[in-house]
């Protein structure tokens, strides 16, 4: 069952006039092989896509003012769709919840706001698996919403302006905000943007990369699964980086575990340069018995008036904090077994209190020159 909803010809939803004006598209395809593509250029656009079936795959183009696309692909069709719109109020949302869904959106201009969902909902008996995202943006205030769920998720968010804000949830398997070579998953150029990345699940990986003054950026990660095989260890479960350039930041990475018996490897990095910025790295790992077990934080700030908090709970756990320039304040406790912290602070008004609580604890502090 196919069906075409269009203000204009048929022939103008594949080819938009050279002068176009208050543009409405809709196309709904049901079956085997859909393919849709929709070109709006000018003012008034709208376009929505729904594809429900197999092999389905969506590419919408739109330029103008007030542009707003909607592309649904789901169950088991072959999900790849894409999104460009450039100019003013842009407006886009992607759901896909096939197996092996691709989405790229790029907005280009003031006003966009973008959200993206791939995964099944609650309550479906099937697991989609390796969907992969990216969002772009460019301009101020802009706004991206992306949801995966499922197991093999990669999702990357590149926006660059002011008061920018990305939200990522992810929840499932060997998810990633950024790709397993280390690719950055939310990254923002500008000033007053806010990046939060929430992952559930093991082998997940979150990388937030911000340039500019006023960020902030959290990454939040809760591990509810035993190690495959039961009892043995992993190699990682969750990883965690914030790297931050500018002044007035705050970095916060938690990392916690939530099965009785789960055995958690967490890896946390925050690095910030310029002044006045704050960095918070919470692991907890009780319960955890150390072979299968450990933890690992490194800060490292650059500039005056820093401040870094440090908490860590567990077994094996190890802890770094480098800190450069005056008026520096480092707090760091560890609860556990065969901890190990060192901080090493240079110039003046450095402040640092450690706090070690358990078995072969040892801790290294180096103030000044």
């Amino acid at each position: 069952m196919k069906k075409l909803l269009i203000g204009v010809s048929a022939a103008a939803l594949f080819a938009a006039p050279a002068f176009a004006q208050d543009n409405t598209s809709a196309v709904t395809q049901n079956g085997s092989a859909n393919q849709a593509t929709v070109s709006q250029t000018g003012s008034n656009g709208d376009s929505d896509v729904q594809q429900l079936g197999s092999n389905a795959k969506a590419t919408v183009d739109q330029s103008g003012a007030t542009d707003t696309s909607k592309i649904v692909q789901q169950d088991d069709a072959g999900g790849t769709a894409t999104v460009t719109q450039e100019g003013d109020n842009n407006d886009s949302l992607v759901e896909q919840t096939s197996v092996n869904s691709v989405a790229e959106i790029s907005q280009t201009g003031d006003g966009n706001k973008s959200s993206l969902s791939q995964g099944r909902t609650a309550g479906t008996a099937f697991q989609t698996n390796s969907q992969q995202a990216l969002v772009v943006q460019s301009g101020g205030q802009n706004v991206s919403n992306a949801t995966q769920s499922g197991s093999s998720g990669d999702l990357n968010v590149l926006q660059s302006g002011s008061r920018n804000h990305s939200d990522v949830v992810q929840s499932g398997f060997d998810n990633s905000a950024g790709d397993n070579l280390g690719m950055v998953g939310v990254n923002q150029a500008g000033s007053d943007n806010q990046s939060f990345v929430t992952q559930s699940g093991q082998l997940s990986d979150a990388f937030v990369d911000q340039i500019g003054d006023a960020n902030l950026a959290t990454i939040n990660q809760s591990v509810p699964n035993d190690p495959n095989p039961v009892g043995g260890t992993d190699p990682r479960v969750a990883t965690a980086s914030i790297t931050q350039g500018g002044s007035s930041n705050v970095s916060t990475i938690n990392q916690t575990r939530v099965a009785p018996n789960s055995g958690r490897l967490m890896e946390a990095h925050s690095d910030q340069a310029g002044s006045s910025n704050t960095s918070l790295i919470t692991q907890t790992n009780s319960g955890v018995a150390g072979d299968s077990s450990g933890n690992f934080a490194d800060v490292s700030q650059g500039g005056d008036l820093n401040g870094s908090t440090l908490f860590q709970d567990g077994a094996l756990n190890s802890a770094t904090v480098s800190q450069g320039g005056s008026g520096n304040a480092s707090d760091l406790s560890q609860i556990g077994t065969s901890n190990t912290a060192t901080v090493t602070q240079s110039t003046d008004g450095n402040i640092s209190n450690v706090t070690q609580n358990g078995n072969g604890n040892s801790a290294t502090v180096t103030q000044g020159n």
